[in-house]
Formats: C-alpha cells, sequence, structure tokens
C-alpha cells in the first residue's frame, strides 16, 4: 500500500514519524524505495535509541522500546510529575529522553522500524512476544480473514498469548486448528 501511495503521488510525499510531544524521523522518497516498512531515519538535531526493559541500549536490528531527544521534543509535562516520570529516561550522562511507548528497531544505515505499542506486548515466560508478529503469520492461513492476538494471565508464563480469529466464509475449521 505505501509502495501505491508513493507512486500515486510522483510530486512525492514526505513520511514523518513522532508523537504529539515530538517528531522523530522522516522518510524521504528517494529513501523509501527497498524500505517500505521503514518510516525513517531521525530529524536532524534528533537522537533516537532503542532500549531494552532495563533502559540498556540495543544493537541494531533487535526491538525495544524507542526513545528520542532533541530540539523539538517537549521539556515534559506542565505540572504532572507522574506523567513526566513514566515518559522520561534519564541516560548516564544526565540527558533527558523522551519515551514513546513503541516497540521498533533501527536498521545498520539508521532507519527505524515500528514493530507494535509496548502495552501490546506480551511478557509470556520472560520473553517479549508482540502480537503482530504472530497475526502476521495466522493471517496468511487460506480459512483466516481477520484475526488479533492478545495477553491473558497464564499461572504458569505470566502471560499467554490468545489468538481471536476470524474465519472465512464456508471455513471448514476443528477446533484445535
Amino acid at each position: 500500500l505505501k509502495r501505491d501511495i508513493f507512486a500515486y503521488f510522483p510530486c512525492g510525499i514526505i513520511e514523518l514519524y513522532g508523537l504529539t510531544e515530538g517528531i522523530i524521523t522522516t522518510l524521504e522518497p528517494e529513501d523509501a524505495e527497498g524500505r517500505w516498512a521503514s518510516v525513517g531515519r531521525p530529524l536532524i538535531g534528533t537522537d533516537l535509541r532503542i532500549l531494552d526493559e532495563d533502559s540498556r541500549e540495543l544493537p541494531h536490528g533487535v526491538a525495544g522500546e524507542i526513545v528520542s531527544r532533541g530540539r523539538i521534543s517537549m521539556p515534559g509535562y506542565w505540572r504532572r510529575d507522574d506523567a513526566n516520570a513514566e515518559a522520561e529516561y534519564i541516560d548516564a550522562a544526565g540527558l533527558q529522553w523522551l519515551r514513546s511507548g513503541d516497540i521498533g528497531y533501527v536498521d545498520e544505515e539508521g532507519f527505524l522500524y515500528i514493530v507494535d505499542r509496548k502495552k501490546d506486548m506480551i511478557l509470556s515466560g520472560g520473553q517479549n512476544v508482540y502480537p503482530q508478529d504472530i497475526e502476521a503469520v495466522l493471517v496468511q492461513h487460506a480459512q483466516v480473514s481477520d484475526v488479533a492476538v492478545i495477553g491473558i494471565p497464564s499461572a504458569r508464563w505470566g502471560e499467554s498469548p490468545l489468538a481471536l480469529v476470524v474465519t472465512t466464509a464456508g471455513a471448514t475449521t476443528a477446533e484445535g486448528e
């Protein structure tokens, strides 16, 4: 779909990714070809990091929470210490970063890819499970027209993924499928 949209508007489209609290990346038309899943590279003056659950920086290609800082990021929420505590990350140098709540990774060339929302992530047996990954596989089945994956409580794993599947008209599936 993204490729079709870029082709339909030959004058060029510049894709932006960010939050109300600050724009983080831009995907220029000349960079889009071959990177259709990317939302671009950080804007000039914007720094971007990917952090694990313990706020450690992750290497290229590994998904974690997207944090950013820059001239166009907000300094904080007005009189909302609780919201600020949740939204900010202070690094070892004392610099303030804004947590996006999004899960993504950066490739070797610095292009950002969004994987999921942090609140949607399922923590199962100490592993991060992203519903979008499971949904992408299940929806490829010929008898599946739509699917949503959610986390449900599990005494053994903490949370377990549960797929809610809508089958195609006339599908014949057994309960265990």
